[in-house]
């Protein structure tokens, strides 16, 4: 783990604490030491963002989208696709699913994930609900690559780590580790640690704005202070417009009850509470003070910022493994925080030997579940085997082996039959281990015309309120292409009645039942 901790202008704290890898030989960690710190890099994106818009001149962050990137067709319905701007994507309110499960795509990129959106459907108000949404976030990046003309990791380097003097930040995208004075990243499989392959880490990342940055303890404090000056660098110098930093921390639009309640008063003797989003940060509260945070979680890596603006302080912590519900990243802020702010830590000696408890009562590692593995299947594998195809997520492949495997992307997913006909465990393996690690739930539909013929494969564990569906065979891109983005007031409307029949049409002709 490290930590460091601004205050009235200073770097009043910065270090490290254990070794960077397990074993004797692990190395110390330092407050040089590099840490992913996942969606903290969206206050990244959110910064530069409106540092080139302010340079740039021609456009705000009210800009539409459909402006910027010359395309009025960005997204499934013309109302987002005629008025969605970039403040609605840096504050999470578009209404749109998560989908993350995409990133696994190897052939999605920055610039060809743009062309994805509109097939993917909304379930939320567009600007009156908080869907969390990286995909946006890489949407973002593609827009400030876009403006500034350079890849993204370029920019942020010219733009806020050169002038700010974070000169140990890098990207997992571009990073060699072997060069790096690394903290190995480890995911908790059940009890026993793991160490998470640099491959995903760098994959994963390809969405840089949502979570690429690399960094430490020491270039952290110079980040925070620059946040807590309003845009101001090194010896003072105006790095990014008072009023654009001041814009980033406003916030935006209110979280929804379950999201900014996890550290309730019932549950410790002083909660955090989150009731806001703004830009790349959260606004909420603990003990009176209005604090700005963001977390950040990713395979291998756990972070935390947090900002009390009124007091001039801020703390950073970025650890290895696994941190359940936030769990000891907040409470951890918490007491540092009641520390600097001459408070009496709610954490004492006594608790703190026994913590979680009492506070928090049921924090028993999770078991893996037992399912059975060894279940004839349903039909003949050759049944279920073939390519399938999604606009979005696109293709797809069923291998016809016992198990049944799946594969999407760099994803590798092995099947195993459910008592119901044509339901199926999922279980990842090889890299997609580090992203699945329970088991999940595919579902194959046989045509209704010929109860013999799969003809799609829903996975609810790609996306639990929206799976998306993919079809069976090359011809069907065909299909989503006539049918078009659905949006849903299509579904009310007599012509959703016209071209749903001539996708039948074309399935019918395209299949052999």
């Amino acid at each position: 783990m490290a930590v460091s901790v601004v205050k009235d202008n200073e770097v009043r704290f910065s270090h490290g604490f254990g070794t960077r890898k397990i074993g004797r030989s692990g190395g110390t960690v330092t407050e040089r030491t590099i840490f992913g710190v996942a969606s903290l890099s969206k206050a990244f994106a959110a910064t530069l963002i409106v540092k080139l818009l302010d340079e740039d001149g021609r456009y705000d962050i009210d800009t539409p989208l459909r402006v910027i990137l010359q395309n009025d067709a960005i997204f499934s319905d013309e109302l987002r696709s005629k008025y969605t701007t970039i403040r609605d994507l840096l504050a999470h309110r578009l209404g749109l699913p998560g989908n993350n499960k995409i990133r696994m795509d190897t052939n999605l990129t920055r610039a060809n994930l743009i062309g994805r959106l509109k097939y993917l459907s909304f379930k939320g108000r567009f600007r009156d609900s908080y869907y969390y949404s990286n995909l946006m976030y890489g949407v973002l990046t593609h827009i400030a690559e876009v403006l500034g003309g350079k890849k993204w990791e370029e920019l942020v380097k010219e733009h806020l780590f050169d002038p700010l003097g974070m000169t140990s930040s890098t990207f997992a995208t571009i990073a060699k580790p072997e060069s790096l004075e690394l903290a190995q990243g480890y995911f908790n499989n059940y009890g026993q640690l793991e160490p998470v392959p640099w491959e995903l880490s760098r994959r994963w990342g390809l969405l840089c704005g949502s979570g690429c940055v690399m960094t430490n303890a020491k270039d952290m404090a110079k980040w925070m202070l620059f946040h807590l000056s309003k845009g101001l660098g090194s010896e003072g110098v105006r790095v990014v417009n008072e009023s654009s930093i001041t814009t980033l921390h406003r916030p935006q639009l209110h979280l929804p009850y379950n999201t900014k309640d996890k550290f309730k008063k019932s549950e410790i003797p002083v909660p955090t509470t989150l009731c806001s989003y703004a830009m790349g940060f959260r606004n909420g509260h603990y003990r009176g003070y209005e604090i700005l945070s963001h977390t950040g979680s990713t395979y291998g890596y756990r972070a935390i910022l947090t900002l009390f603006p009124s007091e001039n302080l801020g703390i950073f912590t970025a650890m290895t493994g696994d941190d359940q519900g936030y769990l000891f990243r907040t409470t951890l802020h918490n007491y540092l925080a009641d520390i600097y702010l001459n408070q009496q830590p709610w954490l004492n000696q006594s608790t703190l030997c026994s913590f979680p408890e009492p506070f928090f009562k049921d924090t028993r590692p999770k078991t893996k579940p037992s399912i059975e593995k060894y279940r004839n299947l349903a039909r003949n594998v050759t049944q279920y085997a073939g390519m399938y195809y999604h606009p979005a997520y696109k293709n797809l492949k069923i291998i016809p082996k016992f198990p049944l495997h799946m594969e999407y992307g760099f994803g590798k997913f092995k099947l195993y039959a459910m008592t119901n006909k044509d339901h199926f465990y999922m279980e990842a393996y090889d890299t997609a281990k580090f992203i699945s690690s329970t088991y999940g739930k595919v579902i194959f539909h046989a045509s209704e015309r010929d109860k013999n013929v799969i003809d799609r494969i829903e996975i609810p564990s790609f996306q639990k309120n929206d799976p998306p569906i993919f079809l069976k065979g090359i011809s069907t891109s065909a299909a989503y292409s006539k049918l078009g983005p659905i949006s849903t007031a299509d579904i009310i409307h007599p012509q959703f009645i016209l071209k749903t029949v001539s996708v039948i049409v074309i399935l019918l002709n395209g299949y052999s039942f």
